[in-house]
């Protein structure tokens, strides 16, 4: 049995807020949820700062 297994999350049809969506480990979370649940809605945050490459994390979004 795999991680993956052990969590039963119900987030079909739900909307949820990702902190942080245009960073790497955001982006790629909400590639995850949006490929496993059905109808899910992700809102995206980020405060777009310069402290990593800006044109990076507009690509992400």
């Amino acid at each position: 049995m795999n991680y993956n297994d052990k969590i039963n999350l119900e987030l079909n049809n739900k909307t949820i807020l990702v902190t942080g969506a245009a960073g790497f480990i955001g982006s790629n979370l909400v590639l995850s949820l949006i490929k496993k649940f059905k109808g899910l809605t992700v809102a995206g945050l980020d405060n777009m700062n310069d402290y990593y490459d800006v044109s990076l994390k507009e690509c992400r979004l």
